[in-house]
């Protein structure tokens, strides 16, 4: 709530009060081709109105047509919008490489479309699809990426490198061997 206040040159005074109400269509989602409808949920306020292509006044969305769809949501004279993509899902370059150092940083998997959820160890950012190989930790793991009416997943194998824990010499030491490292080779 905000207050306006007016005074003129002879020192007349007058106050008005401002509501401003926000209004949020909720993020942007993502379909297959032919999935059953459903619900948007994520909208604030409710009781408005839903307007564009395939979806009910109520916010239910039909995903029958590939394509990206922007969607209006109206209540209380203000509108927002939000993007629907409809098709198929595609990981073919969701990794970079085939095999992941658990010292690497974490990198933003490639995929479309955008607006499903990712799900699996090492995903620090489920809507961006953010994979941390040092969380993750070493072995091969299974990343799903869901969107309404369907998924698919991808693995990334996290190569564990561990060198030891810590060591504490002293400078006129003699040599120390650093042979239990795991893998083998470096």
């Amino acid at each position: 709530l905000h207050t306006i206040e007016y005074e003129d040159e002879f020192g007349c005074q007058s106050r008005m009060k401002i509501q401003v109400n926000g209004i949020y269509a909720g993020r942007d989602e993502a379909a297959c081709t032919g999935a059953p409808p459903f619900a948007f949920v994520d909208f604030e306020p409710k009781g408005g109105i839903w307007s564009g292509s395939f979806v009910a006044d109520s916010g239910v969305f039909t995903p029958q047509q590939s394509g990206i769809f922007t969607l209006t949501y109206s209540v209380n004279g203000c509108t927002d919008t939000k993007d629907v993509v409809v098709g198929s899902i595609d990981l073919t370059s969701a990794v970079p490489k085939d095999t992941l150092c658990e010292s690497d940083p974490d990198f933003t998997l490639d995929f479309s479309p955008k607006g499903g959820v990712w799900k699996g160890n090492g995903i620090v950012d489920t809507l961006l699809g953010i994979f941390s190989p040092r969380l993750a930790r070493g072995g091969t793991h299974k990343l799903i990426y869901q969107m309404q009416g369907c998924k698919d997943s991808v693995f990334v194998h996290v190569r564990n490198i561990n060198i030891g824990g810590f060591l504490s010499v002293c400078t006129d030491a003699a040599p120390i061997w650093l042979g239990d490292v795991d893998p083998d080779g470096g």
